[in-house]
Parts: structure tokens; C-alpha cells; sequence
């Protein structure tokens, strides 16, 4: 070999050590996680930032697999998604938990893609974000809505949606019935003698009475269905999807429910319900129409009663 070959062979040596170098410089100064596998599933680098963030170090992790630094569960989940990157050999992108040196769990964005290099060798290429307070943030957030909600929208003696909730319902309920041109009802229903069980027997039994009525009604109609209450002791039902029959037989459910005697700390109560009901579209095609025309004939039966 002559002498220009052997330094042509020496240089090339150089430059591929310093391209090396100035790789593993870059990553190692980005503030993201990098780390990169075998087809072995083997570590063959990690950055500074992971050795940081994990705590390992990148000669402890060298050359080793998952199973030496994390827990069982998660090494099977990286497993598999990894095997499943080396398979498809495509870019994806999942949410993991990890487990660092000290016991920490953190919940982590990880890109991955397979490369193929000069030597024909499959590697995984791993680019990671911490993700950890961003998703604890949301859980806070959606946690404070759910709560925002149950105070707006759902009544708290009776955990029933209350009148506010009744527009959203009733909305929905109307959009569906002209997407699918079915028709669905509205129940008006005022409980009658209430007022005087709770003048007679005080407000706690008032208000147990309330809550067992609210359970009552809820037996007494389908799941697709809805119930409301209005305050005090007025609520609607909202029967969705259904014929003129089917609505009547659910409105004789309820009164037959609410009729049976209920007994409360001893007393046994007796109470009734006057029950108007509204029909879409024969009875009307808006929503205040519709509770109207409900409401009026609530009160029509309501005056049979006495």
C-alpha cells in the first residue's frame, strides 16, 4: 500500500472520529432526552440530558438493556413499542412512564424512528420530553372543571341535573329528533302534598323525600332518558326516541312509582304527581313551546287531583 493510501486511510479514520465527536457534542447539548438502541435493544449512547434526568450514567447504561434500570411493567411496555418501531420502521410517537435511579416516576413524550447505517444495521433513535407537569396540569385543570360543573349544573341534594342543565338537554334532544326525524317528549311532573309532609314533618324528611323521589323516577324511565330537577318539587323528564305510547306507559310508570307510600324516619308519607306532558313536533317544535304547553297540562291534571 503506498504511503499516500495509508494517509488517505488515516485521515479518513480522523474525520470519522471527529465526526463522531462533534455528534455526540450537539446531543449532548440539546435540552432534549436522546437516546439511541440496537437491534438488541440495547443502550449504544444516551445524552447528557437523560444521564441527568435519569441518573444513570452513560457507561453504567451502555450496552445493556431495560431490564438493569427500570421496572418490569415499563420495560415490557418500552419493548414492545420499541420492537414495534424496528418492525414498521416508521415514526412513533406514545406517552410513557419512567422510573429514575431514585424512584421518581415520570410521565414522557417519546418520538421514536429506525435508521439504517452505512453497515446496514438497524438503530432506534429515541427523542424524549417530559411531559410530567404538563399532564398533571390538565388533570388539575379537568378536575377544577368537573367540579366548575357539579356546582353549576347538578343539583346537590338529589345529584340530578338541575335547571340549568335543562337547556344543553333540551337542545340536544331536539337536534337529534330532527337529524333522525323521530320525535321525543317532555314530562312536567309537580308533586303533589309535598308541602304539607314537609311543613308536618321538617325539612330533613322533606328533603330525604326529594332524594327518593329522584330515585324513584329514575327507575321508572329508560337509560337514553333523562331527568331534571327543576327546584322544589317540580322536575322533567325528558323521553327521547319514543312513540305516544311508549311516552304514556313511562308517565304511568312514574305515577304508579310515586304513588307507593314511602316511609322516612319512621313516617310514612303519602304524596302524589301531577304529570303534564309535551310531544315533539305535534305539540310544538321549540323548546319553549314544548315546556310550556307541558307545564299548562302539568297544571290541568294537577287540578283533577284535588
Amino acid at each position: 500500500m503506498s504511503v499516500e493510501s495509508n494517509d488517505s486511510v488515516f485521515l479518513s479514520k480522523i474525520e470519522f472520529k471527529l465526526n463522531i465527536h462533534f455528534f455526540i457534542q450537539v446531543l449532548d447539548a440539546i435540552p432534549d432526552l436522546v437516546f439511541i438502541k440496537d437491534r438488541q435493544h440495547r443502550f449504544i449512547f444516551i445524552n447528557k440530558s437523560l444521564e441527568q434526568f435519569l441518573g444513570f450514567c452513560r457507561n453504567e447504561m451502555v450496552g445493556r438493556t431495560d431490564d438493569h434500570f427500570f421496572p418490569k411493567n415499563q420495560v415490557k411496555i418500552f419493548k414492545e413499542v420499541d420492537e414495534r418501531v424496528f418492525q414498521e420502521r416508521k415514526v412513533t410517537i406514545n406517552e410513557e412512564e419512567i422510573t429514575d435511579s431514585k424512584g421518581k416516576i415520570s410521565i414522557l413524550e417519546t418520538k421514536k424512528n429506525v435508521f439504517e447505517t452505512i453497515n446496514g444495521e438497524l438503530i432506534l433513535v429515541g427523542v424524549i420530553k417530559d411531559i410530567t407537569v404538563l399532564r398533571h396540569t390538565q388533570l388539575t385543570l379537568e378536575e377544577s372543571n368537573k367540579k366548575l360543573f357539579k356546582k353549576a349544573y347538578i343539583d346537590a341534594l338529589t345529584g340530578l341535573p338541575n335547571r340549568r342543565y335543562l337547556g344543553s338537554c333540551m337542545t340536544l334532544a331536539l337536534e337529534k329528533a330532527k337529524q333522525n326525524n323521530c320525535s321525543f317528549a317532555v314530562l312536567f311532573i309537580d308533586l303533589d302534598r309535598f308541602k304539607i309532609a314537609n311543613d308536618t314533618f321538617g325539612h330533613d324528611v322533606g328533603d330525604e323525600l326529594l332524594i327518593q323521589v329522584s330515585q324513584r323516577i329514575k327507575r321508572a324511565i329508560r337509560k337514553n332518558d333523562s331527568v331534571i330537577r327543576m327546584g322544589g318539587d317540580e322536575f322533567v323528564v325528558l323521553v327521547n326516541d319514543s312513540s305516544e305510547k311508549s311516552v304514556i306507559r313511562i308517565s304511568k310508570s312514574i305515577e304508579n312509582e310515586l304513588m307507593r307510600d314511602f316511609v322516612i324516619q319512621g313516617h310514612v308519607i303519602n304524596i302524589e304527581a301531577s304529570i303534564g306532558i309535551a310531544i315533539y313536533p305535534q305539540n310544538g317544535r321549540s323548546i319553549d313551546a314544548l315546556l310550556k304547553i307541558a307545564d299548562s297540562n302539568m297544571y290541568i291534571n294537577k287540578k283533577r287531583h284535588r
